[in-house]
């Protein structure tokens, strides 16, 4: 990272202050081993958060890119946009078209069994008459 380099950007700033506080605390202990313990510290958490921006960096342009476009854009647009460069939603699309990969997942073969999920309980017996009374019961087929 050239800015980094250059000093435009400190990404140790936010530990920059609790190490120096400690390295204070330390030098006036009579600790100075200590305090080459803390620089190394200190280089190895610069290090750590390049790895996080190089692994994050199309996940970091994207929501710097989103931000922007929410101060102009109105907010169908926006929902749009996401949805198009989503990789989940991609990746389902994409499972949906491929039939056999889709029921092999799904597991679209097989016996079927029926019942009724509606709050914590569980009852194939009763789940037409659960339908019919309770509104916020869930009916489900198992498939094996």
């Amino acid at each position: 990272m050239a800015k980094q380099k250059e000093g435009d950007i400190k990404l140790e700033a936010v530990y920059a202050e609790p190490i120096k506080d400690l390295k204070k605390v330390l030098k006036e202990s009579g600790y100075k081993v200590s305090s080459k313990e803390l620089d190394q510290l200190q280089a190895n958490i610069i290090r750590d958060i390049q790895k996080d921006f190089d692994k994050y960096e199309s996940d970091i342009k994207e929501d710097i890119g989103q931000n922007i476009l929410a101060r102009y854009l109105p907010e169908r647009m926006l929902i749009q946009r996401g949805v198009k460069s989503d990789k989940q939603v991609n990746a389902a699309l994409d499972l949906i078209k491929d039939g056999e990969k889709f029921d092999k997942i799904l597991a679209r073969t097989g016996n079927v069994r029926e019942g009724i999920v509606g709050g914590s309980t569980f009852n194939t017996a009763a789940a037409g008459k659960l339908l019919d009374e309770d509104e916020f019961a869930a009916k489900f087929s198992l498939k094996w």
